[in-house]
């Protein structure tokens, strides 16, 4: 079919047929696909149709995206797909001059078992870290790529013994103005990173409830998970003060994630449970699931990461079982698994640090180099990595620039 031409011979990019329209833009950027829906009416009736977006999703993952993932309320095919464009660029633009590593008087010196990437209020990359040998601190990510060689430029502030335990959860809440920390010492502690870096607002002691596992902000509550099984609900504006409290697993709860105002815990019972804070007495659903080192929710679905090397799918409006998939083809235990836009990031113990596709069979398509000690926990933010080590340190993967 040959398209039709203006009075004066040159051919309209308007008049193509449709699929040749569709052809045209595979072969552009989402992100820029997404904008031609400005140029006219033509243009934005086509690229405006979700089932061109699925069809090029499936095309670029080779099958299907998981039934839970297109439901969620929040699901944006054309958004997707920019977010699977980009995660592939990421990865395959990975070199060593992307990569920072601590060490010396900025590192930790005991393993590092929490870390959150967050954004100021002006935008600015941060990393928050908590260890083991019981201190905060906070990194800036601007810095190391500003001055790769002064590593003490990179520590903004840190907090030697901020608690009498290590340290096993933190969280931020208002761009990273306050900052929440668990402790082995059954307490939480609040924390204010305004001038005065890590000025502590308040703190409370959960003896009866043992060793805080994990601390989540919602709103203005602090949900921790206990090592004695219990989860609480904390006044942030009533000096942490318990306004609600339940014993929901029968042993430690080693993950907890939220999604409004629901729960979702997992312990060593092997049970995944999801409450409502609004009424912790009850658990609303409860599954069985195989051993876990930890869970984590990313659009529609809950990530179980196993110590025999498989992450499992669960469907997270009803528990039911979406798909699984083996990270480490030896059966060595995943510690994390983390959804971004557009792939699943897999932390192992021993095979580093790897990406999936989002397909319900996916494909691993990145792995790193074998990490330097045994890593312990890791976070992702924009392209960004963070990886908490066993040795203290804590090594950076920064989204190269041009991206």
């Amino acid at each position: 079919m040959v398209a039709a031409s203006s009075s004066s011979g040159e051919l309209k990019l308007t008049t193509l047929p449709r699929e040749i329209l569709l052809q045209i833009f595979d072969n552009l950027r989402p992100g820029h696909v997404a904008r031609l829906r400005l140029v006219c009416r033509i243009f934005n009736d086509t690229i405006d149709d979700d089932r061109y977006w699925l069809t090029r999703i499936q095309r670029t993952l080779g099958a299907k995206l998981p039934v839970a993932e297109t439901r969620c309320e929040n699901f944006h095919p054309n958004k997707l797909m920019d977010g699977i464009y980009f995660e592939s660029e990421r990865w395959s633009n990975v070199n060593d001059e992307d990569k920072f590593i601590t060490d010396g008087a900025i590192s930790h010196y005991a393993s590092v078992d929490a870390v959150q990437l967050f954004r100021n209020s002006s935008r600015r990359k941060f990393c928050l870290s908590g260890a083991r040998d019981r201190a905060l601190k906070l990194f800036d990510l601007a810095a190391m790529r500003e001055s790769p060689e002064d590593k003490d430029a990179w520590l903004v502030a840190g907090k030697e013994a901020a608690h009498e335990g290590w340290i096993w959860s933190v969280d931020t809440t208002n761009c990273g103005a306050q900052v929440l920390s668990g402790s082995w010492d059954s307490t939480i502690s609040l924390w204010d990173l305004g001038e005065r870096a890590f000025e502590r607002i308040s703190t409370a002691k959960h003896v009866p409830d043992g060793a805080v596992t994990g601390v989540l902000i919602d709103d203005n509550v602090a949900i921790c998970s206990k090592f004695h099984s219990y989860i609480t609900v904390n006044d942030l504006r009533d000096g942490l003060k318990t306004i609600a409290r339940s014993k929901v697993h029968t042993g430690s709860i080693t993950a907890i994630a939220k999604k409004g105002s629901l729960i979702y815990s997992y312990g060593v019972d092997k049970k995944l449970k999801v409450t409502d804070r609004r009424n912790l007495a009850k658990p609303l659903m409860t599954l069985s699931v195989p051993a876990s080192l930890n869970m984590s929710l990313g659009q529609g679905l809950a990530y179980i990461s196993t110590s025999s090397g498989f992450v499992y799918a669960i469907r997270a409006d009803d528990l039911s079982f979406s798909h699984k998939f083996k990270a480490v083809a030896t059966g060595r235990p995943v510690r994390q698994v983390i959804k971004t836009s557009g792939s699943i990031l897999a932390l192992t113990q021993l095979n580093g640090l790897k990406a999936f596709t989002l397909a319900s069979t996916p494909v691993e398509f990145y792995t790193s180099e074998k990490f330097h000690c045994e890593p312990c926990r890791f976070d992702y933010l924009d392209g960004d990595v963070v990886v908490g080590c066993g040795d203290g340190s804590v090594a950076f993967w920064q989204c190269p620039a041009a991206l």
